[in-house]
């Protein structure tokens, strides 16, 4: 059996970003959910992944950094900061 990284199967960007994030990602990875998490840990936004390609507006985020967490049992963490 064949382990993937989810890091060469999901794109995001622009990084940095003013209001809206796009999430690219392989189509096996469909229904994986992802969290945005701000700088003291607080779980600000949910939802899933239903398509290969997905926007997400952070518009009404305080600028700052936050983590893109995406995956259930294997996750993959990014570095997302609004400028």
């Amino acid at each position: 059996v064949d382990d993937f990284t989810l890091s060469t199967d999901i794109s995001i960007y622009p990084n940095p970003t003013h209001e809206l994030i796009t999430i690219k990602i392989n189509p096996f990875l469909l229904g994986q959910t992802y969290k945005i998490i701000d700088q003291v840990g607080r779980q600000i936004l949910t939802g899933k992944l239903t398509s290969e390609i997905s926007i997400i507006n952070i518009n009404e985020f305080p600028n700052g950094m936050y983590l893109l967490e995406i995956g259930e049992q294997e996750k993959q963490t990014f570095k997302v900061t609004k400028k």
